[in-house]
C-alpha cells in the first residue's frame, strides 16, 4: 500500500527577528523500497501569523500547521505525487534504446 507523508525538512527566517518567512517542504509517496517525492516551498503570509513565536519555540507541529494553511494545495500536490509514483514504478511500458545502458550512456 502507498503511504503518502509530508516534511517540512528546512526553512528560512529573519536574523534580526527569527520571523520564519519560508518553508521547505517533501511529500513522500512510499511503498516497501519504492518511493517518489515532490518538493517546493512556500512564502509564510505573515498576516496569517496569528502571534510570533520566538524562533527557538517553534515545534514541527506548528509549521506543519503553518503549511497545511498556507497556499500550497495539499490535495493537488498528494495526487500529483501518487501519480508520478505510479508512472514511474506501476508502468506498463517505458522508452529507452537497446544500445544504451539503464543510464543512458553508450555501451
Amino acid at each position: 500500500m502507498i503511504e503518502v507523508s509530508w516534511e517540512v525538512y528546512d526553512v528560512k527566517r529573519e536574523m534580526d527577528t527569527g520571523l520564519i518567512t519560508h518553508l521547505f517542504w517533501t511529500c513522500l509517496a512510499q511503498d516497501g523500497e519504492e518511493s517518489f517525492q515532490s518538493k517546493g516551498a512556500t512564502v509564510i503570509d505573515r498576516d496569517d501569523l496569528e502571534e510570533f513565536v520566538p524562533f527557538e519555540n517553534v515545534t514541527e507541529e506548528m509549521v506543519m500547521g503553518w503549511l497545511t494553511k498556507s497556499n500550497v494545495d495539499i490535495q493537488h500536490v498528494e495526487s500529483r505525487t501518487l501519480n508520478l509514483f505510479n508512472k514511474n514504478f506501476n508502468a506498463s511500458s517505458m522508452s529507452g534504446l537497446p544500445w544504451r545502458g539503464a543510464d543512458g550512456e553508450e555501451e
